[in-house]
């Protein structure tokens, strides 16, 4: 079995046992926190509060780690036999990102990067002199 099989199985395994768990921890911990928000303010609630959300700060981690290695999985997965769909979404994400045309004070539409960065600065220094 290959190493990347058996990771991915490992993945799968604690994604039925643990990240369902971890889900449904912090939803109930951020219930018990709002409850505590709404109580008094003694020493013992503020206590509670406070490991409550380092609980939940912990949980969150490791529910972020989760999806972070699931999707290196899949990347690993997909992308040595499919490197052309990553470049092809890379590129698309490129062209969304992109600022093609921009309008001036003036109303007039400027295309082209250096036109489009004109119109970027002097908005910016415009903004900066008026104090917005």
């Amino acid at each position: 079995m290959t190493a990347l099989r058996e990771s991915a199985e490992e993945l799968q395994a604690w994604k039925g046992i643990s990240i369902g768990k971890i889900v449904k921890l912090i939803a109930t911990k951020r219930k018990q926190i709002e409850r505590l928000n709404e109580g008094g303010r003694s020493v013992e609630e503020v206590r509670r509060r406070r490991k409550l959300v380092g609980e939940v700060a912990e949980l969150c981690r490791q529910e972020e780690q989760f999806w972070r290695q699931r999707s290196r999985a899949l990347w690993l997965k997909e992308g040595d036999r499919n490197t052309s769909y990553f470049h092809k979404q890379a590129g698309q994400r490129r062209a969304k990102n992109h600022i093609n045309k921009l309008t001036d004070e003036n109303v007039m539409v400027r295309y082209g990067d250096e036109a489009v960065a004109g119109v970027a600065t002097a908005y910016l220094k415009g903004s900066l002199h008026s104090g917005s």
